[in-house]
């Protein structure tokens, strides 16, 4: 007897996965009328996201405090694969996670990869499960996710120190044979590619359904510009920062009031040289299709960002940061995240805090 379908979105990180996750949970009577399951994992795991990090986050934890909610959501997508043609779920922390241990360096980090797959592989073992993957070319990739660690981690040392710890993570050849040894069935998409047509509508051609109407990337996640990076990740040297003060930072880094200091649009890059980004390539790539990405680009000229720029740009940040104090601190009771431009409603923001409330004060117990 053939096994239901399940179709596994694992991301990777910086693809558009928010945006699609949105679209996803805001469109399911669609994809239901297209034969397509999307599962709310709220009830299950007390999620604050539509999307299935929690899933994700708990098979890289055996035996802890989500086990009876993990057992308990899988019997509920064997009990909807009798209902619906397809099953689809989307978690980019699928790409990255390892199962821990004390051992280090590149094999032992293989291995806990390769644990951490065999662990999803147990999980989603009643179905017949196609991975769905995203791939942004290594050089930006790697720019995004330095902007992300400087606003998200204490992470401060700037680009080139950064780019010598990812590439693991960006060795694509190695990540996608590792889902490959468990999950035969891989479908493999470039993010660039998809910005032509729109992330999401893009998205909803690689599952085979048709894209709803009010689908759109109008909730595609700002970046930072190059300036703005540097500035955050120069106010974090020396551990300066509280997560407060951070979080107030990165926000303004992102409204208009910031463009005079930071400008809108990156006429600069955060490479070295020419060089450095293409062996950074070489490595991340291996024997990748040529064409698999669009060509690289000339190289911009590498940011800068002076004391003086450094100095004024602290100067607008307080005085911005005092005309704005109320607002502030209303996002903040509310818990909004920085890059976040809408404010949600005080019922929907107390909705979710008693919902992690309660998954705190009241785990089920692992049985």
């Amino acid at each position: 007897m053939a096994k239901p379908r399940l179709l596994l979105h694992v991301g990777s990180h910086k693809t558009g996965t928010t945006t699609i996750q949105d679209a996803l949970a805001g469109n399911r009577p669609w994809l239901e009328d297209h034969g397509v399951y999307y599962p709310n994992p709220k009830p299950y795991f007390f999620a604050k996201s539509d999307a299935h990090h929690d899933l994700a986050h708990a098979l890289a934890a055996p035996g802890g405090p989500d086990s009876a909610r993990v057992r308990k959501f899988r019997d509920h997508l064997v009990e909807a694969a009798r209902h619906h043609d397809r099953i689809l779920l989307s978690a980019e922390p699928f790409f990255r996670h390892e199962i821990p241990s004390e051992e280090h360096g590149r094999e032992a980090r293989l291995a806990k990869r390769r644990a951490y797959i065999a662990r999803m592989a147990d999980f989603f073992a009643p179905f017949d499960t196609e991975i769905l993957l995203v791939l942004r070319r290594p050089d930006s990739f790697v720019e995004s996710l330095y902007k992300n660690a400087v606003v998200s981690s204490p992470y401060t040392g700037g680009f080139d120190h950064y780019i010598r710890r990812g590439y693991f993570r960006l060795d694509y050849p190695t990540r996608i044979e590792l889902f490959r040894e468990r999950f035969p069935t891989i479908t493999l998409r470039s993010y660039e590619s998809g910005l032509k047509a729109g992330i999401v509508p893009a998205f909803f051609d690689m599952i085979g359904v048709p894209a709803p109407e009010i689908a759109d990337d109008a909730h595609l996640r700002r970046s930072l510009t190059n300036k703005a990076t540097l500035w955050l990740d120069r106010s974090q040297a020396g551990g300066r920062l509280g997560k407060r003060d951070l979080n107030r930072r990165w926000h303004f880094a992102l409204v208009p009031a910031s463009e005079p200091v930071f400008g809108t649009k990156d006429r600069s890059g955060l490479w070295s040289s020419t060089e450095s980004r293409d062996r950074f390539l070489r490595r991340s790539l291996g024997a990748m299709p040529a064409d698999f990405f669009p060509p690289v680009a000339e190289l911009p000229p590498q940011a800068t960002f002076t004391d003086a720029e450094h100095a004024a740009a602290d100067d607008a940040f307080r005085a911005w940061e005092r005309a704005n104090l109320g607002y502030l601190r209303r996002r903040e009771l509310l818990r909004v995240s920085p890059y976040r431009m809408d404010m949600p409603s005080s019922g929907d923001a107390l909705r979710q805090w008693i919902a992690s409330f309660r998954a705190r004060a009241w785990p089920e117990p692992s049985e």
